[in-house]
């Protein structure tokens, strides 16, 4: 379901919507959907539902290097 191409239609349509009362520095420009919802049960958010980065950073590294891949070729990097 998540490679769904409506899914990611829907996605995408929503993204638009908010991304269009934010300055261009703010908007959402890639994303990527992932299986798992985030819970305090899972580790990812705190009992005030805040999330914890540093948990969502490291459990999803590979996917947010693939994310800014193209980014740091462009750099040379």
């Amino acid at each position: 379901m998540l490679k769904d191409p409506r899914v990611i239609a829907q996605y995408e349509s929503i993204i638009r919507q908010v991304n269009a009362d934010l300055a261009s520095f703010e908007t959402v420009k890639r994303f990527r959907i992932v299986p798992e919802e985030w819970s305090i049960d899972g580790g990812e958010m705190t009992p005030s539902l805040k999330l914890k980065r540093r948990v969502i950073t490291s459990r999803y590294a590979v996917l947010i290097d693939e994310i800014y891949a193209d980014e740091a070729t462009s750099r040379g990097e």
